[in-house]
């Protein structure tokens, strides 16, 4: 092994360091990747020094927010470490960390959680539990648990990582910064404010005199106080940091990172709050062009599960920005069209990811992948069959682990038939509204729903003020080649429209396999013509005798046709109910799907009892016997008290169906 060459690389490393902790991270990026290259070309790849510079060059591109390239990287290290230096090395411990890390910052806090544990472990044994670098650990872990809303976790850890790093590191080091900036925003979340303060004012002194005025920690510590100011109504004070924070952070990372996103929204939220909502909407609009980067990025690398917690995480984003157009742009066209562009961009697009996956799968491109698809797939229906069987109690822990087993399986397949290439970001730009109405055919409408909270922009937290209105419903209305027609409608609050919703649901029938609905007695009919009059009243002057249905919220369960009217008919009398999960859907009529043709499969009528009566324990024993968690039947047979019957019309339909398909064979 050449000594000089590993000294060499070793100075490269402490270079791609310094530039680093001054911000420089593109020419930081382009040092580290040159590194990498010279180690590669001395055959040092299984070695730890190649290691510690692929480590740095993945730190990079996650500060970069370019998670794509830094995953595998950070996974590689992993593996080199362990096997160089094994297990229970230092080493090893911050290779864990990192990944952690990136996880956290994907929104996969279920695969940062065991990693953060297993390094605080390894620190705390090799170097002893008042090293920094057990600190660090400390300090990672806590910031999960807030990230997981677990507070109380996290509270003891951040103060412990503040006191080892100020014994061993100092008070004036960055590292001091971080774990002060930390914890203040940990009290923040808990509306400790008079607590949070002085932590947040520390923190910023000391990242500005220990890494400068300009780099991206200083930028993220006048993020964090001008947030608090904002939180305590102290808009004065909070405006020139937002505003300072947004301008160093564009300088140093660009403007299209994730952070940029963000500090962009605080300042529209700011804006808001003190009036200023046009300026405010230009910020989320940009901030919305960015985050679609962001979850076209993630979403590439992540599974089906990962990307509906990553979409649970940052919804709120939407929200805000609908909250923003109904409360001060009703009834201004291109508002309302950026508010429904943003609903056909963010709506149901982990479904929309894994269609185009499965698509680019099932192409010539991707063959090589077949066989693991397979495999999935089978994994797939195994793992819902089991799902479904009812263990005895003795049965039980073998069962929840063998479903883990499976779980997991099927999670690392999805991984690895994982397509940076899906192009998600493309797709869902060219679904805007002018777009969608070309689409659609000529005499329909579109009608839109999407229930949202309803944001409380002149709320002060510290003041006791809640965050948010309750809950409302919108419908967007689009007609067939009309698309400057676009009308945004407010149906009211929320919660009476699901409550009538539900209500229905209760009282419809069909005991005699009629194909129209049977209410259990007339005065049960009044509530429902409320329902749709709640519903339809101020959409039905928009209206064509088409409709294309896209529910939102409890809507996804009501049966719009069998709503009844004031006529004494029904929706479906009057109307042609149609039904996509968003409209963005409608682009899709004309996709090519490369699959082999199959013969049509007609299925009606499903029996919703999965096992036989004298089969199948009552869900009272069950519930004795598993007092921790409803029967599985009853899980699969019901929804919150609601029983599903069966549905013999259907058949009579599927039959119909399956008839004129051979006809016309």
């Amino acid at each position: 092994m050449n000594q000089a060459i590993i000294n060499q690389i070793k100075q490269y490393n402490q270079t791609i360091i310094n530039l680093y902790q001054l911000g420089q991270y593109e020419q930081a990026i382009i040092f580290a990747q040159q590194t990498c290259d010279l180690a590669k070309s001395y055959s040092l790849t299984n070695e730890p020094i190649y290691a510690y510079s692929l480590n740095l060059l993945a730190i990079l591109y996650k500060s970069m927010g370019r998670y794509e390239q830094a995953l595998p990287l950070s996974q590689q290290v992993l593996e080199i470490v362990g096997k160089s230096l094994g297990t229970d090395h230092p080493e090893y411990a911050n290779c864990l960390n990192n990944l952690a890390l990136l996880y956290e910052s994907m929104g996969q806090y279920e695969q940062a959680l065991p990693l953060h544990q297993q390094a605080l472990e390894i620190s705390g044994k090799i170097l002893g539990t008042e090293h920094h670098d057990y600190a660090g650990s400390l300090n990672n872990l806590a910031g999960l648990y807030k990230s997981m809303g677990q507070y109380e976790q996290a509270l003891p850890l951040h103060q412990q990582a503040l006191k080892i790093i100020g014994k061993s590191l100092g008070t004036d080091h960055p590292d001091y910064a971080t774990c002060l900036n930390n914890l203040s925003v940990l009290h923040k979340s808990m509306g400790q404010y008079e607590q949070a303060l002085p932590l947040s004012l520390q923190a910023l002194e000391i990242r500005g005199k220990s890494l400068g005025t300009d780099h991206p920690g200083y930028a993220t510590s006048l993020n964090n106080l001008a947030a608090l100011y904002r939180s305590m109504g102290r808009y004065e004070q909070a405006l020139p940091l937002f505003q300072q924070a947004l301008e160093i952070h564009g300088k140093s990372l660009g403007t299209d990172h994730p952070n940029y996103a963000l500090f962009l929204n605080n300042l529209a939220l700011l804006y808001t709050a003190t009036n200023r909502p046009e300026e405010a909407l230009k910020l989320m609009q940009e901030a919305a062009d960015i985050d679609l980067k962001t979850i076209s990025t993630i979403f590439s690398i992540s599974t089906d599960k990962q990307r509906i917690n990553y979409l649970a995480k940052n919804y709120h984003i939407v929200e805000t920005f609908l909250s923003l157009v109904f409360q001060h742009f009703p009834n201004s066209p291109e508002a309302v069209q950026s508010a429904y562009n943003l609903i056909l961009r963010r709506k149901a697009i982990a479904t929309e990811t894994a269609i185009l996956q499965k698509i680019a799968l099932l192409s010539q491109q991707y063959a090589h992948l077949a066989p693991k698809l397979q495999q999935w797939q089978q994994i797939r229906q195994q793992l819902a069959k089991r799902c479904f069987d009812i263990p005895t109690p003795e049965q039980l822990p073998y069962y929840q682990q063998e479903i883990k087993s499976l779980e997991q399986q099927a999670e690392n397949l999805e991984r690895e038939l994982n397509i940076p290439e899906l192009n998600l970001e493309k797709e869902l730009q060219n679904a805007d509204f002018r777009t969608i109405a070309l689409e659609l055919p000529q005499g329909t409408t579109l009608i839109e729903f999407f229930r949202f909270n309803n944001y409380n922009f002149p709320a002060i937290p510290a003041n006791g003020d809640a965050a948010s209105f309750p809950p409302r419903y919108l419908a967007f209305i689009l007609p067939a080649q009309a698309p400057e027609q676009l009308t945004m409608i407010d149906l009211g609050e929320a919660e009476p429209i699901d409550k009538l919703v539900k209500e229905f649901r209760e009282s419809v029938e069909n005991p005699r396999g009629l194909s129209v609905a049977v209410f259990k007695k007339k005065e049960d009919i009044s509530p429902k013509i409320e329902l749709s009059k709640l519903i339809f009243d101020k959409i039905e002057p928009y209206l064509t005798q088409e409709l294309i249905i896209c529910p939102d919220g409890e809507l996804n369960c009501l049966p719009f046709e069998i709503l009844p009217t004031d006529k004494g008919s029904y929706l479906m009398d009057e109307y042609r109910c149609n039904f996509l999960n968003v409209g963005r859907d409608i682009l899709r009529f004309k996709a090519k799907i490369p699959a082999k043709v199959t013969y049509p499969l007609v299925i009606a009528n499903p029996d919703y009892n999965l096992a036989s009566p004298e089969n199948t324990p009552s869900t009272a024993e069950n519930e004795e016997k598993f007092p921790f968690k409803p029967s599985l039947r009853n899980l699969a047979t019901s929804r919150q008290g609601q029983i599903f019957n069966s549905l013999p019309g259907t058949e009579i339909e599927g039959e119909k169906i399956a008839k004129r398909i051979t006809e016309n064979d």
